[in-house]
């Protein structure tokens, strides 16, 4: 949760969007 501050304070939509993208690549590899 605090990582998700953390992009929040960026105001970026790029970052939130390779988090989002990462996050569905983990849930590929399980």
């Amino acid at each position: 949760m605090g990582s998700d501050g953390s992009l929040r304070g960026f105001g970026g939509g790029l970052p939130l969007k390779a988090w989002l993208l990462r996050h569905e690549g983990a849930l590929l590899h399980l």
